[in-house]
């Protein structure tokens, strides 16, 4: 369990202070990382300390949609498929390249400060 987006759990890296997420993937995960954002029903996918996306979960509710920021309420159960599929990005290492694709298509994603994550 790692804080997201709080100023409590920041520290340093490289000189520069960033997000529990941000120091976990330099820690554990040369760089790049993916985290399940449970409250807000999202996958958070961060590469470096200035890039970063946000991805569909694998929990869909029983209508096969995700319930993004769990407004609706409705429970959600794990999709095998989504799961895999996130599991596959892991295992070949293509969180870079889906970082990479979603900042081309939404200029918006870059001015996020992905570091503070």
């Amino acid at each position: 369990m790692l804080c997201s987006q709080s100023y409590c759990c920041q520290t340093e890296v490289d000189g520069e202070d960033v997000g529990a997420c941000t120091a976990h993937t330099f820690t554990c995960g040369a760089g790049v990382g993916l985290f399940l954002r449970v409250r807000e029903s999202q996958v958070l996918f961060v590469a470096g300390k200035t890039k970063g996306c946000f991805y569909p979960p694998p929990y869909l509710d029983d209508y096969g949609e995700t319930d993004q920021g769990l407004k609706r309420g409705n429970p959600l159960h794990l999709c095998s498929e989504r799961y895999m599929k996130i599991e596959r990005l892991w295992r070949q290492h293509g969180i870079a390249e889906v970082i990479g694709h979603a900042q081309e298509a939404n200029q918006t994603l870059v001015a996020i400060d992905w570091q503070h994550l």
